[in-house]
C-alpha cells in the first residue's frame, strides 16, 4: 500500500514504514470460554494496548503483519510451583487463537501453543529444590526470535476492522486465578510522511 508520489520530493512516497508492533490485552478468568483482543477496551493505557480504535487503524495508517505472539502475564506465586504452570498449560493446550479481518475472513487459526511469547522471564524459583518459594513461568523461552512467523504478510488497511480471539475448543478453562494475556502482532506500521515545507502531515 502506498500514498503515491510526494509533491515535495520527486519519486518519494508519501508513506513511511516503521517497525512497530500492534498489541492489545485482555483478561482470562476461571471458567472463561473466550477472550477478545483489539476491541477498544484498553484505549487509554499504552501498557495494555496501542490500538485505540475498536479493531481499526486510524486513517491514514496501515500495517503489514509478519508474526503473532501470545504473551501471558507472569504472575508470581508464593507456594508450590504448580499453580502458574497449570494455568499456563490450560490456556495454551485447551484453546486456540484466531485472527479475523473484516469480521468474517479468517487469516490465522491454530492451537494457542503455536504462539510462543519470545519475551519474559524464564521459569525459576528462588529457593532451589525446596517445596515453598516464589515461582514464575512463561510460555516459551525469552528469545525474541522465538515466535510464530508468517510466511506471507497480512495487510491491514486504514479503518479495516480486525481482531484476534483466544477461545476454548470445548467447555471452559479452569484457572487458579485470573490471567492477563497480550496478543502482539509483529508488524511494520505505515504512516504519512511529514510535509517537508509546511511541517505538517500530508
Amino acid at each position: 500500500m502506498s500514498y503515491g508520489g510526494s509533491p515535495v520530493v520527486p519519486q518519494q512516497s508519501l508513506a513511511e514504514l516503521v517497525t512497530n508492533p500492534l498489541y492489545d490485552s485482555a483478561t482470562i478468568a476461571n471458567a472463561a470460554t473466550q477472550a477478545l483482543f483489539f476491541v477498544g477496551a484498553n484505549a487509554n493505557n499504552l501498557a495494555l494496548s496501542n490500538v485505540p480504535l475498536n479493531g481499526q487503524l486510524a486513517n491514514p495508517k496501515f500495517a503489514r503483519v509478519g508474526g503473532l505472539r501470545l504473551v501471558l502475564a507472569q504472575n508470581i506465586f508464593t507456594g508450590t510451583p504448580s499453580q502458574n504452570l497449570v494455568d499456563i498449560t490450560n490456556i495454551l493446550f485447551n484453546g486456540f487463537v484466531q485472527m479475523v479481518i473484516g469480521g468474517l475472513k479468517e487469516y490465522i487459526t491454530a492451537p494457542a501453543f503455536f504462539f510462543p511469547a519470545g519475551v519474559g522471564v524464564l521459569a525459576q524459583s528462588d529457593v532451589g529444590a525446596a517445596a515453598v518459594g516464589n515461582y514464575s513461568a512463561c510460555n516459551g523461552q525469552p528469545i525474541f526470535g522465538s515466535s510464530f512467523r508468517l510466511r506471507h504478510i497480512i495487510s491491514l488497511p486504514p479503518m479495516q476492522q480486525f481482531g484476534v480471539r483466544w477461545a476454548m475448543g470445548t467447555g471452559a478453562v479452569a484457572l487458579t486465578t485470573t490471567q492477563r494475556a497480550w496478543i502482539v502482532l509483529d508488524a511494520e506500521l505505515g504512516r504519512r510522511l511529514l510535509h517537508a515545507l509546511e511541517g505538517e502531515l500530508v
